[in-house]
């Protein structure tokens, strides 16, 4: 059950990237628009580890909203940065330097790297106050 929910899981992911490129975004993805394209489907829509396919992986996603509270009110940019890009292999996430370097939006290792950046300050704003 669990291999069904990750290949669903890559499935939405691949599904998003189809899309975006099909709406003509080559170059016009943000990082509220990745969140929901590439994250909410396992973090959920405000990031709180509720998503749609939470309940099918390993481990349930992180809540994102307490990153600040649980590192003592300090958003842990160089952690975040660090898992999305090289994921959570035995949590069933991707690593997203390699999704989105391969990407129309983000093709190479630099324009990954500036992806990835944006998407966790968008993250850094999803957090809840101590």
């Amino acid at each position: 059950m669990r291999r069904l929910g990750l290949l669903a899981a890559l499935g939405a992911v691949g599904t998003a990237s189809v899309i975006a490129a099909a709406q003509g975004s080559a170059t016009t993805y943000t990082s509220s628009n990745d969140f929901q394209s590439f994250c909410a489907s396992c973090h959920g829509s405000a990031g709180k580890g509720d998503g749609v396919l939470a309940n099918a992986l390993k481990k349930r996603p992180a809540d994102l909203t307490q990153l600040t509270i649980k590192n003592e009110g300090a958003y842990p940019v160089d952690a975040v940065l660090k898992i999305m890009a090289g994921g959570h292999e035995s949590e069933d996430m991707p690593a997203w330097k390699d999704v989105f370097a391969k990407s129309q939006e983000s093709a190479g290792a630099d324009a990954a790297k500036v992806r990835i950046q944006s998407l966790a300050k968008y993250i850094e704003t999803l957090q809840q106050k101590p």
